[in-house]
C-alpha cells in the first residue's frame, strides 16, 4: 500500500519513492501550460509525471504520499541573477532597508554594533537615498557617531554606492572625501577583514534560509570575487558541504585567474557549487545608466575571444554583462558583433543583465547574436515613475522591454538581484513583469506586459536554459532532478494583481525538503526560518492576507 505522509512527517522521511498529488502540477514543459495529476520522485530524480492511476501503479508498495492539499507544484525556482555569496556577508550586517532619515540609519547601526564580534567592521546595507529625508548619503562624521575607532561601512540598496567613517578612510589611505563611484565600494569590499569560520557558517545558513524560503533551488552569484573573502567562503562551503541547494558562480572578470587557480575545474557541480563563467560591469546603477564605465568595446571584445578560444576557460566561458542603460548595452552588442565576426557563431548564451533601458534596434541585434536577457523586473514598481519621467516621452518606451524581448524570441529570465534588489521574492518579480504597475498606480508601457505563464518560464525553464542546465532542471520531466516548489496558489489561475500575495509552502531540492512554511501542515519539521531582507517601502502592500482566490472559470 501507499503510506500517507501528508505534511507532517515527510521532512524526516527518506523514502525511495515519493508520490505527489492533490493539487495543480504545472510541468513547465512546452510553450503552453501543461498539467499532470501526479509526480513520482525516486532518489532525487523524477521517475514519472502524468496520470494518477498510472503513478500509483508505478509507485508500488511502500511509496510515500505527499498530499499537496490544493497547493501548486512547480519546478524549483531558479535565481538567474543574485548575489548569494555576497548575501552570506551582508545578512550578517545591519538591515538598513526602509530607513527614512540619516538619524534612523545611525540608530540601526548603533543597535547592531553591539552584536558585531571584535575585529569585524560595523556594516549595514539597504538604505536608498531617494527615501532619506536628507536625499544624500551619510557623511564620515555622521558615521563616526556609530564608532570613532572601528571601521563603519554602509552600502545603499543597489550595492553600488555607500559611505564610510573616518576610521575606515584612514585605513584605506584615502583623504577625508572618499572617492566617488562604485569602484571605491568594490575596493572597500576587497579590504574587509575575513570573518571567523563560525560567522561564515552563520552567513551561509542565513543566505540558504532566504533563498529556500522564496522557493529557489538554484542560487547564483553574479560577481564572485567582489569581497576579499569570497574564495575562502566557497572553499569552506565545499569542505563542510554547507549547501542544500545549488549555487552557480560567475567570477568578476578581473578575478578570473585567481578563481581558476583556487577552484580549478569549472563547468560541473562540486558539492553543489559550479563555476560557470565571468561577469563584467559596463555601467552602474540606475542613477549612472546614462554613461558606460568599465571595459570599452576593444577590451570586452578581447575578453570574449579569450573566453572562447583559450583552453584555460573550458567550462567557464559564459559571459554575464551588467548593462543597466542603453549605452552599456551598446558596448556589449558591438563587442559581441566583433567577436562573432572574428570567431564565428557559437552557443555562447551571453546574457545581458538588468536591461533597464534597451532600444528596439538593440533588442533585434541581441536576437541576431544569440544573446539572452535577464531583467530586474521588481524594480519597475518603486522606480518606474521616476525612470519614465527621466527618460521622457520618446525613450520611456524602451524601459524594461520584457514584452519586446519575448516577441523577438530571445530567451529571457527574471531575477531579484538580492541582496541588492528590492525583494528576494521571485513572485514579486513575476507580479511586476505581468502587471507593470508603478507606485503611482500607473501601468508602465502596456505593450511590455507578459502573460503569467511566460513569466513562470522565465523563472524555471528559460532560466535553466540561460545557465546551460535545461537538460537537468527547469521543468518536471522524467529524468530531471526533483527540484520542486509548492505554492499556495496557481499564478495562472489568480487575478494577476494577486500574484504578489502567493506564498511558498515548501521547497524541495532533489527530494530533500529544505524549507517548509509553518502555514502548511502545522509542523516545524525541516523548517528553516525565513530571513526578512527586503525593502518594504519598495514593495507594494500585499493587501488582504491569505491565499489568493482563483479566478472564476
Amino acid at each position: 500500500m501507499i503510506l500517507p505522509l501528508g505534511l507532517v512527517d515527510v521532512a524526516r522521511a527518506d523514502p525511495r519513492i515519493t508520490l505527489y498529488l492533490g493539487g495543480d502540477i504545472l510541468t513547465m514543459e512546452g510553450p503552453t501550460p501543461r498539467y499532470a495529476e501526479a509526480l513520482l520522485e525516486r532518489d532525487g530524480w523524477i521517475l514519472y509525471v502524468g496520470r494518477q492511476d498510472q503513478a500509483r501503479a508505478k509507485a508500488g508498495e511502500g511509496a510515500q504520499l505527499v498530499d499537496l492539499k490544493g497547493g501548486t507544484l512547480l519546478p524549483g525556482l531558479i535565481d538567474a541573477h543574485g548575489h548569494f555569496i555576497l548575501a552570506s556577508h551582508t545578512l550578517l550586517n545591519a538591515n538598513l532597508a526602509g530607513v527614512r532619515s540619516i538619524p534612523e540609519l545611525i540608530q540601526r547601526l548603533q543597535a547592531h554594533a553591539g552584536s558585531v564580534p571584535s575585529g569585524e567592521w560595523i556594516e549595514g546595507m539597504g538604505y536608498r537615498v531617494e527615501q532619506l529625508a536628507e536625499r544624500r548619503h551619510p557623511t564620515a562624521a555622521e558615521l563616526d557617531q556609530v564608532s570613532a575607532t572601528r571601521p563603519v561601512f554602509v552600502q545603499d540598496g543597489s550595492g553600488h554606492e555607500g559611505a564610510i567613517n573616518s576610521a575606515l578612510q584612514r585605513r584605506m589611505g584615502w583623504p577625508a572625501a572618499a572617492p566617488a563611484g562604485e569602484e571605491w565600494v568594490f575596493s572597500v569590499l576587497q579590504a574587509r577583514p575575513p570573518r571567523s569560520l563560525q560567522r561564515v557558517r552563520e552567513g551561509v545558513r542565513r543566505a540558504v534560509a532566504l533563498w529556500t524560503a522564496n522557493g529557489q533551488t538554484t542560487a547564483s552569484e553574479l560577481g564572485f570575487g567582489l569581497s576579499g573573502q569570497d574564495l575562502a567562503v566557497v572553499e569552506q562551503i565545499k569542505a563542510e558541504q554547507l549547501l542544500p541547494i545549488d549555487v552557480v558562480l560567475y567570477a568578476k572578470h578581473d578575478r578570473r585567474d585567481q578563481v581558476r587557480e583556487r577552484l580549478g575545474r569549472a563547468g560541473r557541480y562540486d558539492r553543489r557549487v559550479r563555476w560557470a563563467g565571468v561577469k563584467v560591469w559596463l555601467d552602474g546603477n540606475t542613477s549612472a545608466m546614462a554613461s558606460a564605465s568599465g571595459l570599452d568595446v576593444p577590451a570586452l571584445t578581447a575578453l570574449l575571444l579569450e573566453l572562447r578560444r583559450d583552453p584555460r576557460w573550458a567550462g567557464a566561458r559564459q559571459l554575464g554583462a551588467h548593462a543597466v542603460g542603453a549605452q552599456a548595452a551598446e558596448t556589449l552588442l558591438q563587442a559581441m558583433e566583433r567577436a562573432t565576426a572574428s570567431a564565428g557563431a557559437s552557443d555562447h548564451r551571453t546574457v545581458l543583465h538588468h536591461g533597464v533601458v534597451l532600444r528596439p534596434d538593440q533588442v533585434q541585434r541581441a536576437r541576431q547574436l544569440g544573446m539572452g536577457v535577464s531583467f530586474t523586473a521588481a524594480g519597475l514598481y518603486p522606480m518606474g515613475d521616476a525612470l519614465a519621467q527621466a527618460l521622457g516621452p520618446e525613450r520611456q518606451a524602451w524601459l524594461g522591454p520584457i514584452g519586446s524581448v519575448q516577441r523577438a524570441g530571445i530567451p529571457f529570465s527574471l531575477h531579484h538581484d538580492a541582496p541588492a534588489g528590492v525583494s528576494p521574492s521571485l513572485m514579486d518579480a513575476l507580479w511586476s513583469a505581468v502587471t507593470r504597475t508603478t507606485r503611482s498606480g500607473a501601468v508602465l508601457q502596456l505593450q511590455e506586459r507578459i502573460a503569467p505563464y511566460a513569466g513562470l518560464q522565465a523563472l524555471t525553464s528559460q532560466a535553466a536554459y540561460q545557465l546551460f542546465e535545461e537538460q537537468r532542471k527547469g521543468s518536471l520531466a522524467v529524468g530531471k532532478v526533483a527540484d520542486l516548489v509548492v505554492l499556495d496558489a496557481n499564478p495562472l489561475k489568480v487575478d494577476p494583481m494577486a500574484i504578489r500575495r502567493i506564498q511558498v509552502l515548501a521547497t524541495i531540492k532533489q527530494g530533500h525538503w529544505v524549507y517548509r512554511s509553518p502555514q502548511w501542515g502545522g509542523s516545524a519539521a525541516g523548517q528553516r526560518e525565513p530571513v526578512a531582507h527586503q525593502d518594504a517601502a519598495a514593495v507594494p502592500e500585499a493587501g488582504a492576507q491569505g491565499r489568493p482566490a482563483e479566478k472564476s472559470r
